[in-house]
């Protein structure tokens, strides 16, 4: 089976962001706010202690911290934003460029005129099926993502063919089911 298309960013960062949500760890976020948690906590019992209660001694503690959290959110924003235009993927190059993408038994093979790539089989760690794209992870952040809007319904019964033939089962990321799509409601269902 033999496709050509480019890929366009809305399909590449949705892509990025199914496996991200495949591969999550536990919540970073939640460990460092109980920590920053902690700390204001402590700070606000240390300014108490020491201005002996008073109301304006606290007031200051307040203000500076917003301040603070408010200079750190620009320049933590400013700073993000720069970073992702830096890194943003060019309509033309390697990741979004238009490519000829061909699906055999041997693996998988991609070439536009930049590069050419023969990924085997074997190299195929899963496959993510969405309701848009279906993403072939060769590691943990290389992958393939091919939208589903360039396969008929029969190359996509194809494609999935292909894969569950060489690689094995394709793993269902936010798809409809059988219980969830037929499912009828009655007089006991919701509120």
């Amino acid at each position: 089976m033999e496709v050509e298309f480019s890929l366009k960013h809305e399909e590449f960062f949705e892509s990025c962001k199914i496996i991200q949500e495949q591969q999550k760890k536990p919540k970073l976020q939640w460990k460092l706010l109980s920590w920053v948690f902690i700390v204001l906590v402590f700070c606000i019992g240390f300014n108490y202690y020491y201005t002996g209660g008073t109301k304006q001694g606290l007031m200051f503690l307040i203000v500076g911290c917003g301040i603070g959290w408010l200079s750190f959110s620009i320049v933590y924003v400013q700073y993000f934003k720069q970073i992702q235009s830096d890194y943003f993927p060019d309509n033309e190059g390697v990741v979004l460029g238009s490519r000829t993408l061909i699906i055999s038994p041997a693996g998988i093979e991609q070439k536009n005129k930049h590069f050419s790539s023969m990924y085997n089989w074997t190299t195929v760690k899963s496959v993510i099926e969405t309701p848009s794209v279906f993403i072939v992870l060769f590691d943990k952040a290389l992958f393939q993502a091919v939208p589903k809007s360039i396969l008929d319904e029969q190359r996509q019964i194809q494609f999935s063919r292909i894969v569950t033939e060489h690689h094995g089962e394709i793993n269902k990321f936010n798809m409809p089911t059988e219980s969830n799509t037929n499912k009828k409601p009655n007089g006991n269902d919701g509120w």
